[in-house]
């Protein structure tokens, strides 16, 4: 059987059909796709810290407190985080139901993966679907934040947002398991 060798080094076998990985033009999307969350998480956290750090300085050393500064910080980090939740799951980096699975003596460590896969995936497209019903309710309503008078319904909108994200890798990661492997043995 040939083989080939993956980025990490890692001896990989050819794909001789067995592999299921996604179309190469979807492969290549949701990769951008990837990319680009993982910078603009980045740079999210590179916001806060630059809004906490200035926040802290204006307090102690300016006596000083700038009304908007942790509100702000709050909002940043949360879509950091639920933008992140995608990219975190594409490599692995989510605590896993298959953990507990293992456990379980004699399963297939295929099928404690996909069980992992689909209780994930439905617990994520639950979240979405509430979350969205959250946030469209707070776009009703117009409530705004008490510093920054900015409305609520749009730090919300990060949490459906997120989980969607993390939805469609979980699907991914279900048809085609193979997509996200290597990223994985990089971890």
């Amino acid at each position: 059987m040939a083989s080939s060798t993956s980025a990490n080094g890692v001896d990989r076998p050819e794909n001789t059909g067995r592999l299921r990985t996604l179309p190469p033009g979807l492969s290549k999307t949701f990769s951008t796709i990837n990319t680009i969350l993982t910078w603009l998480c980045s740079a999210l956290m590179v916001g806060m810290f630059v809004v906490v750090i200035v926040a802290v300085f204006c307090r102690y050393v300016l006596n000083s407190s700038l009304l908007w500064g942790e509100e702000l910080a709050r909002y940043v980090s949360i879509w950091m985080i639920c933008l992140g939740l995608g990219v975190a799951h594409r490599y692995g980096a989510h605590v896993a139901v298959n953990s507990a699975l293992a456990w379980v003596p004699g399963l297939n460590p295929r099928v404690v993966k996909v069980v992992s896969e689909v209780a994930t995936l439905i617990l994520c497209v639950l979240i979405t679907w509430f979350s969205w019903l959250a946030a469209s309710a707070n776009f009703r309503t117009g409530q705004t934040s008490p510093a920054m008078g900015i409305e609520i319904a749009w730090i919300y909108l990060a949490i459906p947002l997120g989980f969607l994200l993390m939805s469609i890798q979980s699907v991914i990661r279900i048809i085609a398991p193979d997509e996200t492997q290597d990223e994985e043995e990089v971890v």
